[in-house]
């Protein structure tokens, strides 16, 4: 995805500046986190190291052990400033004992409209590994024609024939 840019003029010379919008650099990644620590933990634990001004973790649980998250997180901040402050706090500091991996998260990709008005196909995580291609199209046809199920390592992607099915 190409970042949404800002020109500005500089001085009344021609030259231009171009700089990468801001409006996304708010979200931190975090890597090589205990496992075993919960939302509140790191979320308290990331505050005393910052000073504060967390707004939000997120973690995703873990496929084989749905009590533990993946061993990494996002934390997002109000204002690009203060991510960038708790980036470099986090990054000469050890978290529970660990040395964690502190980057900018990538955004999330921007998708127009248009697009996604076409989509017929979901993707669908931690349901568990007892489910097979066929109970799942048994579980997710009841909301319409389901074209084909393709499940992989933990995860499946389910095809409708019609985006409205999709969507219900």
């Amino acid at each position: 995805m190409i970042p949404r840019q800002r020109i500005a003029m500089m001085n009344r010379s021609e030259r231009i500046l171009t700089t990468d919008d801001d409006s996304q650099k708010c979200r931190l990644f975090m890597g090589n986190l205990p496992k075993v620590k919960t939302e509140k933990e790191i979320f308290n634990e990331v505050s005393r190291i910052t000073r504060g001004h967390l707004v939000r973790v997120i973690t995703y649980k873990n496929f084989d052990d749905p009590s533990m998250h993946r061993g990494f997180c996002f934390l997002d901040y109000g204002s690009m400033a203060t991510a960038s402050n708790a980036k470099r706090a986090l990054s000469k500091q050890k978290v529970f004992g660990c040395k964690t991996f502190v980057d900018w998260a990538d955004p999330e990709p921007q998708v127009d409209a248009d697009t996604m008005a076409t989509v017929r196909t979901l993707f669908v995580r931690q349901y568990g590994s007892v489910l097979d291609e066929r109970m799942l199209t048994k579980k997710f046809g009841r909301y319409g024609v389901v074209e084909r199920v393709k499940k992989l390592k933990n995860y499946a992607f389910v095809h409708f024939e019609r985006r409205e099915d999709a969507q219900s």
